[in-house]
């Protein structure tokens, strides 16, 4: 079935019993899903950009040929189905003991009002490619789950959520992963190393790990049948943040190989094995809490056209492998504490305005900047150690001035001595004050007479004479 018709009608699925593709995308189509759809035989439901509300029926779960679903952009709440091979769930879906695993192959939910922990009944998925759900708020940890039972995942886009907990080292087992966008949630702990055994983003763009989403595929109709086969195209859109943008990808994100996990709580260094994915295109690890130093081999990321590392806390120089990155056309370093000069080369001349690209780290030097080296190298040690005191000179400031006042304020609050004397005291200040004033007043004044009464006898004195 076509799609953007602006069909503004409630959903009705009767009399689909034929249906092996229903896309209705692009509409108003309004109200919930309903609870059956009549369609056994479905193999891809493209509801996306209407205005269907309520939540996910768990008439879903006996979608078995089900291989392409599609329900972003809508105003769907609530938790996602479980799906649950126990008996109780199978009594209610009237689903056959055989019938738990499931063949989908795109779950695509962003912009949402999608709520609960991490799918589990994806679990019972094992073909899974691509798992779109930015813009939800899914909370919890990632399992640790996800290599076990989703070992073809490509695609994992998880950005604008509230998952929190660590990144789990089994993620990095998947050999298929091609594309990691956690950014925008609650992760903390620091970068696994063993990211860098995630072998599609080391192959790049090698047909061993094609993504069989974005071009027609052959796969058989009935699993029994392998002589019956019918081909799928999954061609909407997706959305990725790329080079400080948001792009949508459609079948080009097919050659989209990158590692996003920006605005979060990571700490911790870098991890020198991030610069054996020499498949990547995009790298942004901003707005964290990462420390340490730019690996050393970073310019072996070749292929990376988009590189975010600004607002952290890394230090040392900017290493000179970075002039290597040939595809490099993004680049942002901004507010960390990064010193000494400013490697050159071809590719670093072509990026943009520099300013943006290195403001906020006081201790560089050299073009493109107008801030001189003092010499050959700037020593990174005494810069670290410099910025170091100042900022903890400036702390104990402002934790002694706060303390202070607290104490001033709990004594006169609490205490009422303290109170009393201390307005016994501003009192006695106040008149000595007074008293002064008054007596330099006095004396002034006094002066003032004697020196006028001078003058006056003076000039009596010299009118006698004349």
């Amino acid at each position: 079935m076509g799609w953007s018709n602006q069909l503004k009608k409630k959903l009705n699925f009767k009399f689909l019993n034929l249906i092996l593709t229903l896309d209705i995308s692009n509409n108003s189509l309004s109200g919930p899903l309903p609870l059956i759809f009549g369609a056994p035989m479905l193999t891809q439901l493209v509801l996306s950009i209407n205005k269907i509300n309520g939540t996910i029926p768990s008439y879903i779960c006996e979608l078995k040929y089900l291989e392409v679903l599609d329900l972003s952009d809508n105003f769907l709440v609530g938790k996602l189905p479980r799906c649950s091979n126990g008996s109780e769930a199978k009594q209610e879906l009237n689903m056959s003991p055989d019938s738990t695993q499931m063949q989908l192959s795109a779950l695509i939910l962003y912009n949402n009002d999608l709520s609960g922990k991490f799918p589990e009944f994806l679990q019972h998925c094992q073909e899974l490619t691509l798992l779109h759900l930015p813009h939800n708020k899914f909370v919890g940890e990632l399992p640790i789950w996800i290599a076990e039972k989703l070992p073809r995942l490509s695609y994992l886009q998880l950005r604008y959520n509230l998952f929190s907990g660590s990144i789990p080292v089994q993620l990095t087992k998947l050999e298929n992963l091609r594309y990691l966008d956690l950014a925008y949630n609650r992760i903390s702990g620091s970068i696994p190393p063993t990211l860098g055994g995630l072998k599609a983003m080391i192959q790049g763009n090698s047909t061993k790990y094609t993504n069989p989403l974005v071009w027609n595929y052959y796969r058989p109709r009935n699993p029994n049948d392998f002589n019956d086969g019918y081909y799928v195209k999954y061609h909407n859109s997706l959305l990725v943040v790329v080079k400080g943008q948001e792009l949508y990808y459609t079948s080009t994100l097919v050659y989209m190989v990158g590692l996003d996990f920006s605005c979060n709580n990571l700490g911790g260094d870098i991890p020198e094995e991030i610069t054996s994915l020499v498949g990547l295109k995009n790298l942004n690890f901003s707005h964290n809490h990462l420390t340490g130093n730019i690996p050393e081999k970073i310019g072996l990321l070749r292929y990376v056209e988009s590189l975010d590392l600004s607002f952290n806390m890394i230090s040392g120089e900017i290493p000179s492998s970075l002039s290597d990155m040939a595809s490099l056309s993004y680049l942002n370093l901004s507010f960390n504490n990064l010193s000494g000069r400013i490697p050159s080369g071809n590719q670093l001349q072509t990026l943009g305005d520099p300013d943006f690209i290195y403001i906020g780290n006081y201790y560089l030097c050299g073009p493109p900047l107008s801030r001189n080296c003092s010499g050959p190298e700037v020593t990174t040690g005494l810069l670290e150690g410099h910025s170091t005191e100042k900022t903890y000179f400036h702390l104990g400031l402002a934790v002694g001035f706060v303390m202070g006042l607290w104490l001033v304020f709990i004594g006169l609050l609490f205490l009422k001595t303290c109170r009393f004397r201390y307005f016994q005291l501003s009192d006695k200040l106040q008149d000595s004050i007074q008293t002064s004033v008054w007596k330099t007043s006095a004396e002034w004044f006094h002066k003032s007479q004697r020196i006028q009464n001078k003058k006056g006898q003076g000039q009596a004195s010299v009118s006698e004479g004349t």
